[in-house]
């Protein structure tokens, strides 16, 4: 299946779950796209591996796992926690950048004052760091309402009810689980 909340049918119509892969193109898909993560995890892996027999590899979290694991035999494990690490961040982070871009389109004003706020901060040309963000009001305030504005997980985070509760005339029992729908 897919994670797309309104992409695919079978999140708005889940007894579709039960269609056989061969007429399912949703599960086609699917399919395929397992085989290829499980293809480029498998040879990230390999990667780090061959170089860490030749001593090349720096310091990554593939070979602190790989280290760690050497006894255990947990490599296909690792491989999985490092490959879907990597596609969570760079989802994660390619969201928020094409909101940037698409809000930059939209208003050209801000992007020229943000370049003028980081040119006067940081006259030295460098880019901004961590400790840099008191001195940088207007850049905080554009990410966050670019986050605000396009989240980049548009069905938010699960949470566990802590207690039961009503909301608008729905009954919702202590325990369930529910989910924030931000957009």
């Amino acid at each position: 299946m897919t994670i797309s909340p309104s992409g695919a049918l079978p999140n708005r119509l889940s007894f579709l779950r039960h269609v056989p892969e061969m007429i399912s193109p949703w599960k086609q898909k699917e399919k395929a796209r397992h085989g290829l993560e499980e293809k480029l995890f498998r040879e990230n892996m390999g990667f780090v591996k061959d170089m860490m027999e030749g001593e090349k590899a720096g310091p990554s979290f593939v070979r602190t796992f790989l280290d760690s694991q050497k006894m255990k035999g947990g490599e296909e494990e690792g491989m999985r926690v490092v490959g879907l690490m990597a596609i969570a961040g760079a989802l994660t982070i390619g969201s928020p950048i094409q909101s940037y871009i698409l809000a930059m389109c939209h208003y050209p004003e801000w992007q020229t004052r943000l370049q003028e706020e980081i040119d006067t901060v940081l006259e030295d040309g460098r880019c901004p760091q961590w400790e840099d963000r008191d001195k940088l009001p207007m850049l905080r305030a554009v990410v966050k309402e670019v986050i605000r504005w396009r989240p980049a997980v548009p069905t938010g985070i699960p949470h566990a009810v802590e207690e039961d509760d009503v909301y608008k005339g729905y009954f919702i029992p202590k325990g369930a689980t529910i989910h924030a729908l931000e957009w």
